[in-house]
């Protein structure tokens, strides 16, 4: 962490070399690392890998992602590829790693909002187990009658909530950015 934060106070040329150089090579080593962390947190507490989240592998990913990102785009300004074939092909690779870098983003919000309905399920299920203990024990439940209308509200707020966001909502906010 202090290194990149290091590298940012360096000028482009050094910054590019340092990225090269240093960062690079050491977040390849710190990706194995954040994937062992993660296991070892899923069995140290008994976790399902599935419903909990990789943290660190994720979010060494992004920042990797965007370091390689960072790199490409020094080289362009920096004016380090003199033929027109070296710089289209580094403007593909820089759009290839924007691509990325927003897939993974929506990979990462897909997970979460999966989660959260998880988490949402399980409440309700545990809320429908205790009403039914509860008029087993001899309580009558009071149910109110529901409206079509108001079930196809909640149907719709539901899609709503399990949809996760595209990639093209992603670029079109990178896009307002850029500009």
């Amino acid at each position: 962490m202090y290194d990149t934060l290091k590298c940012l106070c360096l000028c482009r040329h050094r910054e590019r070399g340092f990225i090269e150089l240093v960062l690079l090579p050491a977040f390849k080593l710190l990706q194995y690392e954040a994937r062992n962390v993660d296991e070892q947190f899923h069995n140290q507490y008994d976790l399902d890998p599935k419903v909990t989240a990789a943290y660190a592998t994720n979010y060494v990913i992004l920042t990797t992602v965007r370091l390689m990102e960072r790199h490409v785009g020094l080289g362009i300004e920096l004016g380090l590829y003199p033929n027109w074939y070296d710089l289209s092909t580094a403007l593909w690779y820089r759009d290839f790693l924007l691509s990325a870098l927003i897939n993974v983003k929506a990979s990462i919000e897909r997970e979460r909002v999966q989660r959260k309905e998880m988490i949402r399920l399980q409440e309700e299920e545990e809320k429908k187990a205790r009403k039914k203990s509860k008029t087993k024990k001899g309580k009558k439940s009071k149910q109110r009658p529901t409206s079509p209308s108001a079930t196809t509200l909640l149907a719709v707020s539901d899609k709503e909530l399990i949809e996760p966001p595209t990639a093209e909502s992603f670029e079109g906010k990178l896009f307002i950015i850029i500009i």
